[in-house]
């Protein structure tokens, strides 16, 4: 955060647009109203303040970023208001969808509804039992927004006693239904402009000092539509030709967020002018102290006072708990649908999904989903930090009496052994020294120090503390073992399983089909809604077509667990090299068939690793305590580079060694790693025909039934653009699903709206159940294939 400014040292945000001095409030507002959206190239003598006027008139830029000083075009008289569009989008302004002359906005998630809410507007003012508010909620709502809003919870809190609409409303309002954002990319967002007065004053201009006629002109000014610039798209290329105006819809399920303390900081400085102020610096993320600094600080500064403007911001609660996807880059992505613009044979247009798919859930079906722990799983959890201690103490225990029996045997054993010794070996006086004269001193001392275990009696002293090391060693892995058994379950129990929980586990489809039907309806030059047949995306996504072949590399060569994913396009270059993915993951990537098959496959390499692990073992050195040696697959020792015998100090060494030889051996020998090449590339396609032949049609068509709706089959246009079209049905045009939509239909669907969660087909049956007619059990949707 900056201190105290200096005064003003850019220039006038009016010289930057080309004017000497700043216009005439009224003088623009009127040139604004008589022009309106130019659709021809500028004339060669229009000046600054025409086209400045042309601009604001048409809706294309807001005052308050005159203001902020950013440039507006060229003086190329050869520039159109189209290519004037692409300068804006560039210079970061806000612009119209496409400068087609309208100003055509696009429609802000505001039409669903939910049925929840409208059975809490139809209780009785006196308040209503609560077994009769679970009966109407039961026929008249969805169980899935009831269980997610903890309506439940309420209900049986109350007992018998009467639940107010009050009180109802304010649990309500308190678990909001999942209403879904809307980010589309490829299209520019509406932009949502501060109230009038704060408008008009960023513009320099006093809200109560207007003329009538000029307040009017700003007003309409005021409520015309504007745009951030478009968000590129990802998957363009995964569509069939022909068609335009293609958009990538995501359903984002909001972030929780709290109000923790911070706050968003405004810095508005006077005018030289003596009227209204203007931004000069924000802070989105300042706590309470630092902003009575900056207001003590900015009210005292030179050429002030400084207005210091701010507001508690809500943060989100946890953003570590969100659903990340492989596809985007926006987090709790609920569904996506991918479309285009396209026509019927006809000419009549529509609107028409290339593909709709949920990430979410189609992992929360493979890995679950997360849960709250029962409250036997919380007592246990709130039970396992002591048994963790008391164990622990355990092993400290027998530790120390390990060590007391390891000292006491290794020097009876010593002095026991040298008596014992060839007079060529009587210099030796350790084991581990024996070592360095070769294998015939190895051999001496073992003979030693068994002639040693033998004298004194059976069992000798030396064979007691032997025995005592032996029972305590016992005792301690026991003991070790115990403390990593508890630790692990206390992992279990605090660490949740599975991807985030969400709503629409089963009526994701709906929600992007609603959507869709919404958008669809808000446009008055569509007049349907279509979707892709089953073997379109088959073929779209036949993997042999783009990919020769695909590998999953194992991590380090030998670990199946995780690896990466590696593929090579027809030319035999790669294209793809993903890290550190699951295998469970490899469905986002290349879709469901293809991941099932490479799936076996490493299934297969992980049992031939396993059964090759299998041959080598660890033994314990019946010479040193304490120390193992490893048994190859012949079962021969495993030496060193001289002779020398590998030792090491516990099993997990050991067997860490083995794997890198097995590692090792894999390099050396090139191995194969785990691929699909050829015909199992070739996908099937009967998930993608369940879905898009079964699932869609079927939802779609209850969607619409209230309207008056059907779903049939259609031809459309896929003649790629700016072909000429030679007459061919069977090469431009291809068999999709489409509904119809009237004008009436379409008027009826943005008047009454869409539920956010439907009724079940049977009462009291939800999503998945048996007799739900409007569920198919389809399997996921394969995303777009591999991305370079």
């Amino acid at each position: 955060m900056p201190g105290p400014p200096d005064p003003l040292v850019r220039p006038s945000p009016w010289k930057v647009l080309g004017f000497q001095q700043p216009p005439d409030p009224a003088e623009l507002a009127a040139a604004a109203q008589r022009t309106g959206p130019p659709s021809t190239p500028a004339p060669q003598d229009e000046d600054w303040m025409s086209r400045t006027a042309r601009m604001v008139g048409g809706g294309v830029l807001q005052l308050g970023d005159l203001v902020r000083g950013l440039t507006i075009g060229t003086d190329d008289p050869n520039d159109t208001w189209a290519a004037k569009g692409g300068t804006l989008a560039a210079a970061g302004l806000p612009v119209i969808e496409g400068l087609k002359g309208a100003a055509i906005g696009l429609p802000a998630l505001g039409r669903f509804f939910s049925r929840v809410d409208r059975v809490a507007e139809a209780i009785p003012k006196k308040g209503i039992h609560p077994n009769k508010l679970k009966s109407l909620l039961q026929s008249g709502a969805s169980q899935e927004e009831v269980a997610y809003r903890k309506v439940d919870q309420l209900l049986a809190n109350k007992g018998n006693a009467l639940v107010t609409p009050e009180e109802l409303k304010a649990h309500l309002a308190a678990n909001p239904a999942p209403f879904p954002e809307k980010t589309v990319l490829g299209a520019p967002t509406p932009i949502q402009r501060p109230p009038f007065e704060e408008w008009v004053g960023a513009a320099h201009m006093d809200p109560g000092g207007l003329e009538p006629e000029v307040e009017a002109a700003l007003r309409e000014l005021h409520a015309r539509p504007a745009f951030d610039p478009a968000k590129p798209t990802k998957y363009h290329s995964y569509t069939l030709p022909g068609g335009e105006d293609y958009r990538e819809h995501l359903l984002q399920l909001p972030t929780p967020k709290a109000k923790q303390g911070r706050y968003r900081v405004e810095i508005h400085e006077p005018h030289p002018s003596g009227v209204g102020t203007s931004l000069r610096h924000v802070d989105e993320n300042v706590s309470g102290t630092d902003v009575e600094r900056l207001r003590q600080t900015y009210q005292g500064a030179p050429n002030g006072p400084y207005d210091v403007r701010f507001e508690e911001i809500p943060t989100p609660v946890d953003p570590a708990s969100a659903f990340r996807s492989g596809h985007f880059d926006q987090p709790n992505i609920l569904a996506h649908a991918r479309t285009k613009e396209r026509a019927l044979p006809s000419g009549e247009r529509g609107r028409f999904i290339e593909e709709i798919q949920s990430d979410w859930h189609q992992q929360g079906k493979k890995q679950g989903y997360q849960q709250l722990p029962t409250p036997e799983a919380a007592a246990r959890l709130a039970q396992l930090p002591d048994e963790i201690d008391t164990a622990r103490r355990t092993v400290a225990d027998f530790n120390h009496q390990l060590t007391g029996h390891r000292n006491a045997y290794l020097d009876r054993l010593r002095q026991s052994t040298i008596p014992h010794l060839p007079p060529e070996f009587a210099h030796l006086t350790t084991f581990d020294a024996s070592t360095r004269e070769g294998p015939q001193a190895v051999a001496a001392w073992r003979a030693a120090r068994e002639r040693a275990m033998q004298s004194g009696g059976a069992p000798s002293p030396l064979q007691q503390l032997r025995d005592a090391e032996t029972v305590t060693e016992r005792q301690l892995q026991t003991a070790v073992d115990r403390v990593t058994e508890l630790q692990a379950e206390q992992n279990v129990l605090s660490k949740p399983r599975g991807i985030p929980d969400a709503p629409f586990k089963e009526s994701w489809p709906d929600l992007a089909l609603k959507q869709q039907l919404l958008d669809t309806a808000h446009h008055p030059d569509l007049s349907w809604l279509g979707f892709t047949r089953g073997q379109t995306q088959a073929e779209r996504y036949d993997l042999s077509k783009q990919i020769s072949k695909l590998t999953f590399e194992p991590h380090d060569g030998h670990d199946f667990s995780a690896g990466t994913l590696v593929a090579h396009d027809l030319h035999g270059d790669e294209v793809l090299r993903e890290h550190g993915l699951e295998p469970h993951q490899l469905d986002e990537y290349i879709g469901k068939e293809p991941a099932d098959a490479l799936r076996r496959k490493i299934d297969e390499h992980a049992q031939a690793r396993d059964y090759e692990r299998s041959q080598w073992s660890v033994e314990k050195d019946p010479d040193i305590p304490n120390r193992f040696y490893i048994h190859d697959p012949n079962g021969e020792p495993l030496y060193q580079h001289g002779g020398t015998l590998e030792r090491y100090e516990s099993p997990e060494e050991a067997h860490d060694r083995i794997d890198e030889l097995l590692r090792d051996a894999q390099m050396n020998y090139g191995r194969e790693s785990p691929s699909l090449e050829g015909l199992d590339l070739q996908v099937g396609g009967e998930g993608m025909q369940s879905f898009y032949d079964q699932l869609l049609p079927k939802r779609l068509q209850k969607i619409l039934k209230p309207f008056g709706g059907t779903v049939e089959r259609a031809q459309i246009n896929t003649l790629p653009t700016g072909a000429i079209p030679q007459g061919n049905p069977s090469l431009e045009e291809t068999s999709a699903w489409i509904a119809r939509l009237t004008p009436e239909m379409k008027a009826r669907i943005l008047r009454e709206g869409l539920p956010l969660l439907a009724i079940p087909a049977a009462a009291g049956l939800a999503y998945g159940q048996p007799g739900y007619q409007g569920d198919v059990n389809a399997p996921p949707v394969p995303p777009p294939a591999p991305r370079r």
